[in-house]
């Protein structure tokens, strides 16, 4: 392998995944969890947008799994006005 190739970032903004390509050395399985951490978040920020701007156009899937993940917010009315 050539120097330049050592080491080379990989897919993510948030997860900056390396491979040393003169060992082949990385960790696998915590990159696909990194990769599935990320795609989760994109994912929820699409549905977030459709939500927002075409939710006539959203699945009954991608409505029930962006409730799926709503929480409950404690802050009582009188602080949000």
């Amino acid at each position: 392998m050539q120097d330049n190739m050592k080491d080379r970032p990989l897919w993510s903004d948030k997860h900056k995944y390396t491979i040393d390509c003169t060992t082949n050395e990385y960790n696998l399985h915590e990159d696909i969890l990194c990769l599935k951490e990320d795609l989760e978040e994109k994912q929820a920020k699409i549905d977030s947008l459709m939500l927002e701007y075409c939710p006539n156009e959203m699945t009954k899937a991608q409505k029930d799994n962006w409730a799926k993940h709503q929480k409950p917010v404690d802050i009582p009315i009188e602080s949000l006005g």
